[in-house]
């Protein structure tokens, strides 16, 4: 039943790359980009997200939260030095190892476990430019087959200088954002599909703003050095203004984003290379076309050094990945090339 699934959002998926949707709208914020992680790694995030940041960035991701990391603990090679790793790498692999050795010879069965439980928290912090701060907080949890993720997402700045039309000032203005997720990912094979549903809160001095959009993603790994990833943002997503008597709705522009990811053998994949990109599906037009680059080496087991490169400039970052928690920092360029942006995220795993 999940692979018949997983055929018809690709064929949906597909579908869509070629099809223009909705016109540009409102919801801008939505596109910014959070946490350490995905923008130390120039926003080329989709096919390597395994933490509740899924919600945001890629909903297939949660599918990692799968209890297995708890099993591959007591199994772990020493030698395995790539915190970005995956088990599911370390599983194709076992498995293609042992279709070559001898049928004589014979392996120790381990014992069964009906998907053990796990739970995530994560927390990502950004110091934007213009004195703008940003924070996304989410728990994610192995239940009804897969895994299910809750994530509010918040923007906010205060003393912007407001004018109105004849461009007269009319003192400082407030902007506040939120968005909360619902999210919901399961996993077949080395493929993972998932979906996450947003509300839409956004405050721009008097005016208020309410939508919701859906979000839809996956991640595949055709071979153990290979892996793919695709997110499709706002796919039926609108946003009504309530201010004054000609409140209306405006469709959500509908984002692809997607990247390919190429590691070194493991175990020792020390060395991570993402390429990708973010095409705005209502234009497809060049200037809504961005190209991501990341850089990601593992110093050791537990460390890694990270550098992007996108249409905003440069960046780079560190982190760590220990048993129960990971950490990690990065800075940025921001759009305008007029200053720096630090970014954090914590994630707790039980």
């Amino acid at each position: 039943m999940k692979n018949i699934l997983i055929l018809n959002l690709l064929f949906f998926l597909s579908s869509l790359m070629i099809t223009p949707l909705w016109a540009e709208s409102s919801g801008a914020f939505l596109r910014h980009g959070l946490g350490a992680k995905a923008m130390g790694l120039g926003k080329a995030y989709q096919t390597v997200v395994k933490d509740p940041g899924a919600l945001y960035w890629n909903p297939a991701g949660l599918a990692n939260i799968n209890g297995q990391a708890k099993i591959s603990d007591s199994l772990e090679n020493e030698e395995n030095e790539d915190p970005f790793g995956d088990t599911k790498t370390n599983q194709l692999l076992n498995s293609e190892g042992q279709k070559e050795e001898s049928p004589k010879e014979t392996q120790p069965e381990l014992p069964s476990v009906e998907r053990p439980f796990e739970m995530q928290f994560y927390n990502a912090v950004s110091q934007l430019t213009f004195d703008r701060q940003a924070g996304f907080s989410a728990l994610a949890f192995t239940a009804v087959g897969g895994t299910i993720g809750f994530g509010l997402l918040g923007f906010y700045t205060n003393d912007i200088e407001g004018y109105n039309e004849i461009g007269e000032s009319t003192g400082s203005i407030t902007y506040q954002t939120m968005a909360a997720y619902l999210g919901y990912a399961f996993e077949s094979g080395a493929t993972r599909a998932g979906f996450s549903l947003t509300g839409i809160n956004e405050k721009i001095a008097d005016k208020s703003l309410n939508g919701a959009s859906l979000n839809v993603g996956i991640q595949l790994m055709p071979l153990p050095i290979l892996e793919f990833g695709a997110n499709i943002q706002n796919l039926a997503g609108v946003i009504q203004e309530h201010a004054g008597s000609d409140a209306k709705y405006e469709r959500l522009d509908t984002i692809l984003s997607a990247s390919i990811g190429i590691r070194t053998l493991p175990p020792k994949s020390s060395l991570l290379v993402l390429l990708g990109f973010e095409a705005n599906l209502d234009t497809l037009e060049s200037e809504d076309l961005n190209a991501n680059f990341g850089l990601a080496y593992s110093i050791n087991r537990y460390s890694y050094v990270m550098a992007g490169l996108n249409t905003n400039g440069l960046s780079c970052g560190f982190g760590m990945s220990l048993s129960f928690f990971q950490i990690a920092y990065a800075i940025n360029q921001d759009r305008l090339k007029t200053g720096i942006q630090h970014h954090f995220d914590i994630n707790f795993l039980f």
